[in-house]
């Protein structure tokens, strides 16, 4: 929304019929209630034959005006007036009664009664003074809480160097306060310029500007400075400045300023001067002032940001205009209200202008409130001055307030941002008419009131990729600049800016609101931090004073899910392992997703699988990247062996697994050899080596190898076990039989093993005895103890 203008001739509607050079006006507004505001202009009274000098006055915000005769005195003229901060009291600095300057009355007046019926309190009065311009505030804390400070400059013409000088009272609401003057030239110069301007800070920094004129013609601008109202025994002493070491700092010298010699288009110029104090910071003050140079009159705009210490010089210059006023409000936005003539004679035109910046115009918005004649209507002779040598404007809160002079042609060109009349005016015809609403009236100098309410930001935004975020992993984020730029006619205010979801964050802003002014932008950061896998999506809402507020942005992101995927050789068979042994097969463990995936646990079903120790979960696999991990195979007792390896992680596909399985085989037992004895010769030994063999895959235990029954006629020479035969392998037992039985027995040799399928193998050892060939006798059966002996010795 733009900017709001109101400009509103002032004349009431009773003095339709009137045609005076209504000039030179001043406004004041009261900050207490802006509602209420009283003006003035070289308007003489409406009531005929009034010893009174009128105030121009409003109770409903500058709409309508009607002249009170406040004033004690006539005929009236520089005047200005300000409302004190708080309690509604009006001051006012006037300069009234006829003859020359020595004659001329200079009262400081007071009031709070509106109604015509009584005029304004003097508070203090003299006389040579020239220019009185006032200010007023309101202390707000502390012990002298409520009382009224006053401050009224003018240019003091009974001493004959004519000095700038600033009448001033620290209590001015109470019923006889004082006035004292201080003297603010400490130089010797010829004389000061007409002006002397104070600007107050409601901390109690009070500034104060003048000219002063040097011998060869030229003027240095002054400021001087106060930080306690101008209390102390020596006030206005905070600036010195470092070339003289005198009270005020020269800001610029060798200005050349024509003081009443320069007209541009029938207006004298003589002058100009302007001061302001930032309400946010007193130590933020603009300056401007006139300056001739090479026969072109412009305006010099300056500014301090250290208290009138230093200044930056020319941030703006206007050429060719007069009567500047500066204004700063709430939100920051300097103003800065000036008069220009443009075009060529006999088609010059008075252009009433007021400019816009937030950044020392290094950008800025310009607005025409007047384009009228310059040549119409024509100045009486010595009626000067023409629009009058200054205007004023002013802030409450944001909104700017203000009052110029101009041609009163009711032309609806002549004011581009629209213009309302009090007094009877034909705007088909262009023509003023009298009070009866038909009689034409000359066209003459009015006084219009404006004031700029301040438009509201309008909030555009701009985020890249049309706020799609990309994919995030899960533990991770990424951050987008969220542009919010002004593009309103008024200060941007930004209330807050919320997420509508976890998985988006706002930014975190330390106080709200956030300000940007017009024209500009405000970098935000958006992080998007997902929470849990999958799309996200999310509003950003932007509260603000955008009357469309809120605003809002849609965001999106994905946060890709990891995938586990196992992979093992030969189908998770570790083929044959014997018991006591073990046998490593790698589990390859692979992130098939797009981002980091997690192992929290690996499990095994069964013990003969081992998974592998890991001191410390979760293990980190990149996306697309893969980490082999140990499983183990040692079984613990024989046989065909099976289990689930899972692995746990956070695939949202949840925990994964894969078979495997294993064997874990026996040792096999194999004999050879014969245990056939057959005949043998009586008395005599024979021998037979039966070898034990292993033929399985595994280690075989042999636990014994013994005959089923003692006999002493058989004997196991050399046997070797319990033995263990490692696969392949053999051990001999040698098998004795002693041929000294008269009768033949058949034997049973017993091999005991692990061996699952034969645990148990029986061999039959046969042998006999053949008497006859015995080198013995041939003995009968009961002889055998003889051939026992017998082969006792030759064993």
């Amino acid at each position: 929304m733009s900017n709001k203008f109101t400009v509103v001739n002032m004349m009431p509607n009773l003095l339709s019929g009137e045609s005076n050079q209504d000039s030179e006006p001043n406004l004041a507004v009261n900050p207490a209630n802006p509602l209420e505001m009283a003006a003035t202009a070289f308007t003489p009274s409406p009531n005929v034959g009034s010893k009174n000098s009128p105030v121009y006055y409003s109770n409903d915000g500058g709409n309508t005006w009607s002249l009170k005769d406040l004033i004690a005195g006539t005929p009236v003229r520089d005047q200005t007036l300000r409302f004190a901060t708080e309690g509604g009291e009006l001051y006012a600095g006037v300069l009234w009664g006829g003859g020359g300057i020595s004659a001329i009355n200079f009262d400081i007046l007071r009031t709070n009664d509106f109604s015509g019926a009584t005029t304004m309190t003097v508070l203090a009065s003299r006389k040579n003074d020239d220019q009185p311009f006032i200010q007023a505030a309101t202390v707000p804390t502390g012990p002298d809480a409520g009382k009224d400070r006053v401050y009224v400059g003018s240019n003091d013409h009974a001493p004959a160097n004519v000095p700038s000088t600033l009448d001033y009272s620290l209590n001015a609401g109470i019923a006889a306060p004082t006035f004292p003057t201080i003297r603010l030239e400490a130089r010797t110069v010829s004389r000061d310029g007409f002006q002397t301007r104070p600007a107050v800070h409601i901390n109690g920094t009070v500034y104060a500007s003048f000219y002063a004129a040097l011998t060869d013609g030229t003027f240095d601008v002054i400021v001087v400075r106060d930080d306690n109202w101008g209390s102390g025994g020596s006030p206005f002493n905070a600036l010195i400045d470092p070339g003289d070491l005198k009270q005020g700092i020269r800001v610029a010298t060798g200005v050349n300023n024509p003081f009443l010699s320069l007209f541009i288009g029938q207006q004298r110029i003589g002058g100009d001067l302007s001061i302001v104090v930032d309400p946010h910071s007193s130590a933020n003050v603009y300056l401007c002032f006139g300056d001739l140079q090479s026969g072109n009159y412009r305006l010099r705009v300056w500014k301090s940001n250290d208290s009138g210490v230093n200044w930056t010089s020319d941030i703006r210059i206007i050429d060719n205009a007069t009567n500047p006023a500066l204004a700063i409000n709430s939100h920051g936005k300097l103003g800065f209200l000036y008069q220009q003539v443009t075009g060529v004679v006999p088609n010059q035109r008075w252009q009433t202008t007021i400019e816009f910046t937030h950044d020392d115009f290094g950008s800025f918005t310009t607005h025409i409130l007047a384009n009228t004649p310059a040549a119409t209507p024509v100045k009486p002779f010595l009626a000067d001055p023409y629009l009058g040598d200054y205007l004023y404007m002013m802030t409450v809160d944001s909104t700017f307030y203000g009052v110029f002079c101009a041609n009163n042609t009711p032309d609806p060109a002549n004011f581009p941002q629209g213009v309302h009349y009090q007094r009877n005016a034909n705007f088909v015809t262009k023509t003023l008419l009298a009070t009866d609403n038909v009689t034409p009236v000359a066209v003459s100098i009015d006084p219009f009131f404006f004031k700029v309410e301040a438009g509201t930001g309008k909030v555009t935004t701009s985020i890249a990729d049309s706020g799609n975020f990309g994919r995030v992993c899960k533990g991770g984020f990424v951050d987008e600049l969220l542009t919010i730029n002004n593009s309103g006619m008024g200060m941007l205010l930004i209330s807050d800016i919320v997420s509508s979801s976890p998985d988006f964050l706002a930014p975190s802003v330390v106080s709200y609101p956030l300000k940007v002014h017009e024209g500009d932008s405000v970098d935000v950061m958006i992080r998007y931090q997902p929470l849990a896998p999958g799309p996200h999506t999310a509003t950003i809402t932007i509260i603000s004073n955008d009357p469309a507020s809120p605003h809002i942005i849609r965001v999106h992101g994905t946060c890709p899910t990891p995938r586990l995927n196992l992979v093992i050789a030969n189908k998770g068979s570790f083929g044959k392992v014997c018991v006591g042994s073990f046998a490593d097969e790698p589990l390859l463990l692979n992130n098939g997703g797009r981002c980091p995936l997690s192992i929290t646990a690996i499990h095994s079903s069964s013990a003969d699988f081992v998974v592998p120790e890991v001191l410390s979960y979760p293990l980190l696999i990149a996306p697309g990247g893969s980490m082999a991990v140990p499983i183990r195979f040692a079984p613990m007792s024989i046989g065909a062996k099976a289990a689930k390896i899972t692995v746990d992680s956070d695939d949202p596909a949840g925990p994964k697994t894969v078979a495997v399985s294993g064997v874990a085989p026996t040792g096999k037992l194999a004999v050879t050899g014969s245990l056939c004895f057959g005949v043998v010769k009586a008395c005599h030994p024979m021998e037979r080596t039966l070898s034990v063999c292993n033929v399985g895959d595994c280690n075989l235990h042999i636990l014994s190898v013994a005959f089923k029954k003692k006999n002493k006629h058989w004997k196991l020479v050399n046997n070797p076990f319990p033995a263990t035969l490692r696969p392949g392998s053999c051990l001999g037992v040698v098998v004795r039989y002693k041929a000294n039985e008269q009768c033949s027995r058949c034997m049973e040799l017993v091999i005991l093993s692990d061996d699952p399928e034969l645990p148990v193998k029986t061999l039959e050892v046969v042998g006999s005895t053949d008497w006859c060939g015995n080198e013995c006798r041939c003995c009968p059966e009961d002889c055998c103890d003889d051939c026992d002996k017998d082969d006792d010795d030759k064993d």
